[in-house]
């Protein structure tokens, strides 16, 4: 994979996440302390944002792991089930691949549910 392909996926999982957080492009350039302008060059692969940014945006809810990975990190995971009073079968078994990969620190997570 090249870099401006990598780009492009973190845009695209960018913009993801905004949605999720139902936000438009504005809304969410406010709060992470940035510009329309550069928001939408994160969002088409153009530029990356920086370490401040993600940290803005970690604390309104994004995955930040997902945005640059592609994987929906543990905690994603675990809150979004938290959230919910009835879960998949593709949520759950979703969810127990990921703490069957990450170990220790799953199994720590579950107990806390």
């Amino acid at each position: 994979m090249n870099l401006k392909q990598t780009s492009k996926e973190i845009g695209i999982r960018l913009a993801q996440e905004r949605r999720k957080l139902g936000l438009s492009q504005e809304e969410l350039a406010k709060l992470a302390d940035s510009t329309n302008q550069s928001q939408s060059n994160y969002e088409l692969g153009k530029r990356y944002p920086n370490a401040k940014y993600f940290a803005l945006i970690a604390n309104l809810g994004a995955d930040i792991q997902y945005i640059v990975t592609g994987l929906r990190s543990i905690n994603w995971h675990m809150n979004s089930l938290k959230n919910k009073t009835k879960v998949t079968k593709d949520e759950l078994m979703d969810t127990l691949e990921l703490i069957k990969t990450q170990g220790e620190r799953g199994l720590e997570l579950i107990k806390k549910l």
